[in-house]
């Protein structure tokens, strides 16, 4: 019998961990470590982008870079935001004047997602450290 209870207990196991959702990354401390470098938006929203860099102090997330456009000129952003609990939040300001808010997670140490609105627009986007 004993075989069969230290089988079930694996099964049990296995089965909580298939059911459990990959909610990336969820401690504050290694998401401030490693949302340090350089990230480029590997979802392009309609042509247009960003890549930036990130220094984070007691949770505070600053950085700056260029935003591009497919077919126009791109330009010069600032980053600023915080990263509180799992979450990272920016506030991404274009030298257009255009603001965009970025509510998103950590999958990976290398893969920043979440929901990047702005412009009365509000889509999935992708950032990667390069």
């Amino acid at each position: 019998m004993r075989p069969i209870g230290l089988l079930l207990a694996l099964a049990l196991i296995a089965v909580t961990a298939c059911m459990s959702d990959n909610n990336g990354i969820t401690d504050p401390a290694e998401i401030e470590q490693a949302l340090v470098g350089t990230w480029l938006q590997s979802t392009i929203a309609q042509g247009s982008g960003a890549s930036f860099t990130l220094v984070v102090t007691d949770s505070l997330v600053r950085g700056s870079g260029r935003w591009f456009v497919e077919a126009g000129r791109g330009g010069t952003l600032s980053v600023n935001g915080f990263v509180s609990r799992a979450s990272v939040v920016l506030d991404i300001a274009e030298d257009n004047g255009t603001t965009l808010h970025l509510q998103g997670r950590l999958l990976v140490p290398d893969i920043l997602t979440g929901a990047l609105t702005g412009n009365g627009k509000r889509v999935t986007a992708t950032f990667q450290r390069q």
